[in-house]
């Protein structure tokens, strides 16, 4: 089973957005069911924006069991791979050393702006890589 980890600054919107895209992804293809775990996590975790739920709502995503995580109580764990979404969590990377792959993505965080615009866009955004 592969271990993914996305990785972010509060773990209340970009990296939330990507766990529950991913899994939902995953869970359509009857060739990777049971293959990966996803997981995300914080820098310094807040409580999960109500945009998030909105957006995968929108788009038929299970939002179910989402929950900030504190990044270094996963410090000791294997990820196969770890995304960061946000330039401040890619200087945080050093917490998980043995991944086998460290990926940079950066988008911008859309917890300052108003409306659900900025949510939708990480979405689209996420779902394009």
């Amino acid at each position: 089973m592969k271990r993914i980890l996305f990785l972010c600054t509060g773990n209340s919107a970009r990296s939330q957005l990507a766990e529950a895209l991913m899994r939902h992804m995953c869970r359509d293809s009857t060739a990777t069911i049971d293959k990966f775990e996803i997981m995300s996590a914080g820098m310094a975790p807040e409580s999960v924006d109500p945009r998030v739920y909105e957006v995968l709502n929108y788009h038929n995503v299970n939002s179910d069991n989402l929950t900030s995580v504190l990044a270094s109580s996963l410090q000791n764990q294997h990820f196969d791979v770890v995304i960061t979404l946000c330039d401040k969590a890619s200087k945080e990377c050093a917490l998980f050393p043995d991944s086998d792959a460290l990926i940079h993505w950066d988008f911008k965080d859309p917890k300052p702006q108003s409306g659900s615009q900025g949510f939708y866009d990480v979405f689209d955004g996420l779902k394009a890589r």
